[in-house]
C-alpha cells in the first residue's frame, strides 16, 4: 500500500514502474510505482497512475544499501476517520479505535477514544492521512502527537519503533 502517493495521468505501462517522474522543470519528484486499473478484470489502465514521492523512496533506497533492510516507524493504533470538537471548532482527524499495549502510542498515553489531530507539525485529516505522516518518519524519532480528548486538545510524546515484521 501506497500511502502519500502522487496520483499522475502520465502514461504508466506494465514494465514501466521504477521509473522516474518528473515535474515541469526536469526535476525527480517521485518514483512510478502502479496504475489504477479498469474494473471487473478487465487488463488495462483508465489513465490514472501513481508514483512513490522521491524523498520516501530516497530514504528507503539509503536503508537498503545501509543496513539491508527497511524499518518502517510504527505508532502502535488502529484507526478510523473522525471528528472531534475543540475550542468550539470541529477539527478532522485521526480516532482512536485502539491502542497496541506496550506500543509507542500506549507509552505516551494515546487511548482509545482520541482523534489525532497533528504528529509533529503535520495536520491529520483522517486514519490514512496519520498512516502517511507515520511511514515518513524513521523508527526512533522523537514527535509531538497533538490528540484531542474530552473537547481538549493535548500534546503527547512519543518515540516511534520499528515495525515487527510477522514471517508466515
Amino acid at each position: 500500500v501506497v500511502t502519500n502517493a502522487i496520483q499522475v495521468d502520465a502514461a504508466i505501462n506494465p514494465g514501466n514502474s521504477g521509473g522516474p517522474l518528473f515535474d515541469s522543470q526536469g526535476r525527480v519528484v517521485g518514483v512510478t510505482s502502479s496504475i489504477a486499473a479498469l474494473a471487473g478484470g478487465q487488463s488495462g489502465s483508465i489513465g490514472l497512475g501513481f508514483a512513490i514521492p522521491v524523498n520516501l523512496a530516497g530514504r528507503v533506497a539509503q536503508e537498503l544499501v545501509e543496513t539491508g533492510t527497511v524499518a518502517h516507524a510504527f505508532l502502535g493504533v488502529q484507526l478510523a476517520d473522525g471528528t472531534a470538537e475543540v475550542d468550539g471548532a470541529t477539527r478532522r482527524g485521526a480516532l482512536v479505535r485502539g491502542v497496541t499495549p506496550g506500543s509507542p502510542a500506549d507509552e505516551a498515553g494515546v487511548r482509545e477514544g482520541d482523534v489525532v489531530v497533528a504528529l509533529g507539525s503535520d495536520r491529520v485529516a483522517g486514519a490514512e492521512s496519520l498512516t502517511a505522516h507515520v511511514r515518513e518518519r524513521t523508527a526512533g524519532q522523537r514527535e509531538t502527537v497533538t490528540v484531542v480528548r474530552d473537547g481538549r486538545a493535548t500534546d503527547l510524546q512519543v518515540v516511534l519503533a520499528v515495525r515487527e515484521v510477522r514471517q508466515s
